[in-house]
């Protein structure tokens, strides 16, 4: 059998292993190298696959490994770095490598395009003011991540990406969702020309491509992009910049269930280069890392106004709603154009109120849920009213109040005036001027970033005594795991509460083998 070489393969499959396939002593094998495309059959079904290992020793009789239908040379390989990424991921996240290759931009099998010869800007290519000269800029570090604590930040951004793009290195621009990377194409567009890629869900596949093959070629580059660009082939990576970095969005909720805030840093540690997380109310997260010394903060000032607040029951106690406006609401909104946010009201609902004390004049008045809000620009409204915020508080869900004071906070930095309507005026979310008490209430209750949270989601066809059992089990394991709970779907999961400590990674891998065959691990549920 000495005519014969082993490797092993990735293959876009949810394996917990690396198959090995087999090459003939022919010359085209000697070639083969880790980050190869090969063409293999694996349950009678053919693949693309990433050769990993070269050279192994086969654990099985040599006449059970099927040999390598092809070799395919004119698909690019894969790098080192991105293999060590994918394992991050597969190994963090307990999922699997395969389902990581899957939905990368590899895991997507096309030919190399010739791309035209890169043109930049004059002014990018010979800078009139050096970029690097900034604040923020010299507060850079491939060593520790930087949270930028700002309101607007687009300008910064720019000359940070510029500072890149003269050194010959490219930028990504990661942004929680698509209607987030809208907002930016026309400032960046017209600013970075050619140099701009787009990576996410609308963008079509041939203009994805081209992203991949630029971002591949070494050539500088912009990518503004949502979760999945992250899974691109960087070479010449010089700077990673995620924007909104306190961003539910930035959590997958299908496999790989990764939070690309969290991988983008690791991202940047591969890469070896520094990465901003930007935002005007930042995560726990993010601020506990800096209180611990994990991250760097750069503080820009930002205007602490204050909004109205109007006490709900105070107002009915006195006949003073109308349907869901209060009477002092409405003399607050006499002028201008109001934004009305809904919270458990239906959009019907606050339009009769509208229309009971503004009769004839509802024009001037919008109306939003909270979802649109949150991707909404309210910043040309005279007046922005949230007509219930006790809708953002949940009481199944402990980060409600963290997402409440980030929505507040994010609204009354941008907008001209806000006014709250609440049924608890006395909550602490709305004394708050940081985020010390939320932190204090979560290191109380033994609650993230203090601890890890894995969610163990039942597969299909799982009950409740099939959750029972599971819990029971990690129990008796030493494990600090809930009772069964209900999603909102009405699908069923058992929580883990792990420590943060040496002991996170192994504790990991030990859940993931006894929920085997009854739920799929989701680490860091959002």
């Amino acid at each position: 059998m000495s005519d014969k070489r082993y490797i092993q393969v990735i293959l876009p499959l949810r394996l917990e292993w690396e198959p090995c396939y087999c090459l003939d002593g022919a010359d085209t094998s000697a070639k083969v190298q880790v980050g190869d495309r090969v063409r293999v059959v694996f349950a009678r079904r053919s693949y693309v696959g990433v050769v990993s290992a070269v050279d192994v020793q086969p654990d099985i009789a040599p006449e059970r490994i099927a040999p390598v239908q092809e070799l395919l040379p004119q698909l690019p390989a894969v790098t080192a770095r991105e293999i060590e990424f994918w394992r991050f991921i597969a190994g963090y996240y307990l999922c699997t490598i395969g389902e990581v290759y899957k939905a990368s931009a590899a895991g997507k099998p096309q030919s190399q395009v010739k791309r035209p010869r890169l043109k930049l800007p004059e002014y990018i290519a010979r800078p009139e003011v050096d970029p690097e000269l900034s604040a923020l800029a010299a507060a850079l570090s491939k060593d520790k991540p930087v949270l930028y604590k700002a309101g607007g930040r687009v300008e910064e951004y720019l000359s940070l990406a510029t500072g890149c793009l003269a050194g010959c290195r490219g930028v990504l621009l990661l942004v929680p969702d698509k209607d987030s990377a809208k907002g930016l194409i026309e400032r960046f567009s017209s600013y970075f020309g050619e140099a701009l890629v787009e990576y996410w869900s609308d963008v079509t596949p041939a203009r994805r491509r081209l992203a991949a093959d630029r971002v591949r070629s070494g050539e500088p580059y912009v990518l503004l992009g949502t979760r999945s660009s992250l899974l691109l082939p960087f070479e010449s990576l010089g700077l990673v910049i995620v924007d909104e970095e306190q961003s539910p969005f930035y959590k997958s909720d299908s496999a790989p269930r990764f939070n690309a805030r969290d991988a983008a840093v690791k991202l940047a540690a591969i890469h070896g280069v520094p990465v901003v997380l930007g935002s005007e109310a930042p995560s726990l997260e993010s601020e506990y890392n800096v209180a611990a010394g994990k991250y760097r903060l750069y503080a820009e000032p930002i205007e602490q106004k204050q909004p109205l607040l109007i006490d709900i029951s105070a107002e009915k106690r006195k006949r003073g709603m109308v349907g869901c406006i209060s009477r002092v609401l409405a003399a607050e909104s006499k002028k201008g154009s109001v934004a009305l946010l809904r919270g458990y009201e239906t959009a019907e609902e606050v339009a009769a109120s509208v229309e009971q004390l503004f009769p004839g004049d509802a024009c001037r008045f919008s109306v939003f849920s909270l979802s649109e809000a949150a991707r909404s620009d309210l910043s040309a409204y005279s007046t922005v009213a949230l007509l219930n915020a006790d809708a953002l508080f949940r009481s199944d869900d402990f980060r409600s109040d963290e997402r409440a004071f980030q929505f507040i906070a994010e609204l009354v930095s941008r907008c001209n005036r806000v006014i709250i309507q609440t049924r608890t005026p006395g909550h602490q979310v709305f004394s708050l001027k940081d985020t010390a008490a939320l932190l204090a209430e979560r290191k109380a209750f033994s609650l993230p970033p203090y601890t890890r949270l894995v969610d163990i989601n039942l597969h299909k066809g799982k009950g409740e005594r099939d959750a029972v059992g599971l819990s029971r089990s990690l129990r008796r394991a030493g494990f600090n795991a809930s009772d069964a709970l209900s999603h909102f779907d009405g699908g069923l999961f058992v929580r883990v509460t792990l420590p943060r400590d040496r002991s996170l990674a192994g504790k990991k891998q030990t859940l993931s083998q006894m929920a085997e065959g009854i739920g799929t691990p989701d680490v860091d549920p959002a």
